[in-house]
């Protein structure tokens, strides 16, 4: 599979060199005043460790771009301004850097908003104005802080693709494909066409020539929306809480009753948890989304001319919607058309990835034994950038199951044995998956820390996934755990969250280094 890196290490930028006045035409000479909203950021971050989920990583430094959009706000991309500890602004021009606010960040669209409270910083500035996704060949201008040097860098190049692409986190949204230059440092600015922005850069192809992709308005006003309906308390976009096929075999064609005037995707898994359960059934075929048809192979049109037609995923029927609004999908059951309403909501992942959203950097030790429950990030953390490639086929298959099958659930994994006394004789290759505790199933890390806290037998018995144990003597463990704390610096045998959300069992408390 073809990797896409999105651009956050960023640390310089390149000043442009002006093209021959003659190789430029007229409407994509853009106006200084559109450059001057285009701003440079410098950002500090301190990112947690999921692999040693009690330490946070060195702090570093990188930089980013960003522009001015209505209400005195800056946009840039989310990756740029994750786990910041420090935000400056620095417009064009200008030596000063000005402290900024990270209002909102969304994982999803990879989109952040930021607030500058010095009103001198405002002082020239405009906001920009956006336009609808261009068309195919369109010139687009990106301006931006790539590396390389420290000035505004613009870059030109044409519209080869609109097409729906995986951001990251699990949310398939509409992404254009440009062929002009995007580096790191470019994260965040502005891709103009006819002096207005169509797109946001965000990220090029690893391992290919200018390939580069730019969040289209569609994803921005969205994101926007959001914003504006529920503020501070945005959390993420909505999803869905199933799974489907294509239907293009016959057989499965024949097997669903369906026509040939019938088309659709066939659907294979439904969430519990999902805004769909209770609606949609495994073996239905979704036939229509808001009255656009879905073909056969899962796509639906997007747009078209009189010579050409683009179609993309039905997913974009789903992108747009808000929390609490309603999805009317025309299925067929067993052979019978019928219509269902379904109210749009966010939907939780069997394993989390977006830090601060749906996953912390949680943590539980007793007797040596670190157990934590599995994320992408930690899954990033402890193989690298390669995981897929790395991890056990048991993670794999734990995280193709997508959708937590009730509220809460976790997989929780031991990812270290701290070699002692008490758990010596013991090897760990890599993480495993814990199935129980004393033959009680493991639901979620909470549901792991009340089975050790509460026991009362002679030996705490951990059964992993590939049936092998490892048995720890109860009282022995718990006399050494603030010994083996101490030995490996943590500062407690949970985390913070963790503690907070432990009912403490009668006679027990979490074990601490002391105050």
């Amino acid at each position: 599979a073809m990797e896409v890196e999105s651009m956050e290490n960023a640390e310089e930028a390149e000043q442009a060199v002006p093209l021959p006045r003659s190789t430029v035409l007229p409407s994509e000479v853009l106006n200084p005043r559109l450059l001057g909203a285009v701003v440079k950021l410098f950002v500090t971050k301190a990112e947690p460790n999921y692999c040693m989920p009690w330490q946070v990583k060195p702090q570093r430094q990188s930089t980013g771009s960003a522009f001015v959009v209505a209400g005195n706000l800056l946009i840039t991309n989310a990756h740029c301004v994750l786990c910041e500890t420090s935000v400056r602004a620095r417009k064009r021009g200008s030596s000063k850097k000005y402290t900024a606010k990270v209002l909102t960040i969304n994982y999803q669209s990879d989109l952040a908003l930021l607030a500058v409270e010095d009103e001198a910083f405002w002082l020239g500035l405009c906001p920009l104005e956006f336009e609808e996704v261009p068309e195919l060949q369109d010139s687009v201008v990106v301006a931006g802080y790539p590396t390389g040097g420290d000035n505004i860098s613009v870059t030109k190049g044409v519209v080869s693709r609109v097409d729906l692409r995986d951001y990251g986190h699990g949310a398939y949204l509409l992404t254009i494909q440009i062929d002009a230059a995007i580096n790191p440092g470019n994260s965040g600015g502005p891709a103009f066409k006819n002096d207005k922005v169509v797109g946001i850069a965000r990220a090029h192809l690893k391992a290919a020539q200018n390939i580069g992709y730019i969040i289209p308005l569609p994803v921005i006003r969205h994101f926007l929306e959001c914003y504006e309906r529920e503020k501070e308390e945005f959390q993420g976009l909505c999803g869905i809480g199933f799974r489907f096929q294509v239907t293009e075999n016959e057989a499965l064609r024949a097997k669903l009753k369906m026509t040939l005037e019938h088309t659709g995707v066939f659907v294979t898994t439904v969430s519990s948890q999902g805004p769909e359960a209770g609606y949609l059934e495994v073996g239905d075929v979704i036939m229509e989304v808001d009255g656009v048809k879905v073909a056969d192979d899962g796509t639906i049109p997007y747009r078209g001319t009189a010579w050409s037609e683009e179609r993309i995923s039905f997913l974009h029927q789903f992108n747009h919607k808000f929390k609490g609004d309603i999805c009317k999908i025309g299925i067929l059951r067993k052979g019978e058309e019928r219509e269902v309403n379904v109210t749009s909501a966010r939907v939780k992942t069997l394993v989390p990835s977006m830090h601060g959203f749906d996953c912390l950097p949680s943590y539980f030790v007793v007797g040596g034994l670190v157990f934590v429950p599995l994320t992408t990030r930690f899954l990033k953390d402890y193989f690298g950038s390669d995981w897929r490639r790395r991890c056990p086929e048991a993670l794999l298959h734990v995280i193709s199951r997508g959708f937590q099958e009730f509220p809460d659930e976790q997989i929780v994994v031991l990812c270290h044995l701290l070699i002692s006394d008490v758990n010596y004789g013991y090897k760990l290759y890599a993480p495993a998956l814990v199935s129980s505790i004393n033959g009680l199933p493991i639901t979620s890390l909470l549901s792991l820390v009340n089975a050790v806290m509460g026991s009362e037998e002679e030996f705490m018995e951990f059964k992993l996934d590939d049936a092998s144990v490892i048995v720890l003597e109860t009282s022995t463990a718990r006399a050494r755990d603030l010994e083996i704390l101490e030995q490996h610096n943590i500062p407690e045998n949970m985390s913070k969250d963790v503690r907070a959300k432990l009912k403490t069992l009668p006679g027990e408390s979490p074990v601490s280094k002391g105050p």
